[in-house]
């Protein structure tokens, strides 16, 4: 409405000044007439673009070509800055994201092939490292990477939001590393302890701890030092104290 009605009043402005011009050509009207009604049509000129780009503000435009997936506000309601108003998916350009821990960014590179699985499709897949967080996530200590999947997948049955396994550099180049069942691990504020099995009794080893991967469904958790690997971890209870006997059962 804004645009059409400035369209109006420019359209009619410019009428104005041409009447008058003719008028002055007869000198049936002044010239300072004329300035004037060219003043007008100037400033209806400048509301008219101001009236576009407000109306340019209104128009949304994908950033690629796919499908809405979640429409969060409806007509009418109240746009506020930083609300979304559309989700939208390209199923031909799914990415991966994954956290990369600190010990191991030296080692992850932009443009970098790195696989990753698809636990619940049972398949492997080929992906190239695109962006990785300048950022550290405080709390985790990981940066986010985003991996663009080189491999076709137009016939599988992948969706947004699935989970995936990916297989990190030190996964491939450090065989040797030690990994742990993440609930054999305890916390105790920014502590990590572990217990062994030591002459019939548990000992209490502090750890510290990188990336994780899943094996056979379960969680494991890299060990960068304060165990050995012929060290026999114990999985018990929060109730399992240094120096207590343990009974090993199958």
């Amino acid at each position: 409405a804004g645009v059409r009605e400035a369209e109006i009043a420019t359209a009619q402005a410019q009428r104005n000044l041409n009447r008058e011009s003719r008028l002055l050509k007869k000198h049936a009207a002044t010239a300072e007439g004329v300035k004037n009604l060219r003043d007008t049509l100037r400033i209806s000129q400048a509301k008219l673009s101001q009236a576009k780009e407000a109306l340019g503000y209104a128009r949304l435009h994908a950033p690629f070509s796919g499908v809405i997936t979640a429409k969060p506000v409806n007509p009418g309601d109240l746009a506020l800055p930083g609300m979304p108003l559309l989700s939208i998916e390209n199923p031909d350009r799914f990415e991966v994201l994954t956290d990369i821990p600190e010990t191991l960014l030296g080692k992850v590179k932009r443009g970098e092939k790195i696989s990753f699985s698809v636990p619940s499709l049972h398949i492997t897949l080929q992906g190239e490292v695109k962006e990785i967080s300048p950022a550290l996530n405080p709390a985790s200590r990981t940066a986010t990477a985003k991996l663009s999947i080189i491999d076709d997948t137009t016939s599988l049955e992948l969706y947004s939001g699935m989970f995936a396994t990916v297989t990190l550099p030190a996964d491939k180049t450090a065989p040797e590393a030690l990994f742990i069942p993440e609930d054999a691990i305890r916390h105790y504020g920014q502590i990590e302890q572990v217990f062994v099995l030591l002459q019939g009794k548990a000992s209490m080893r502090i750890v510290r701890t990188g990336t994780t991967r899943l094996e056979n469904d379960r969680k494991m958790v890299e060990i960068l030092s304060g165990l050995e690997p012929a060290e026999q971890v114990l999985l018990s209870d929060d109730r399992l104290q240094n120096g207590q006997p343990v009974t090993i059962t199958e």
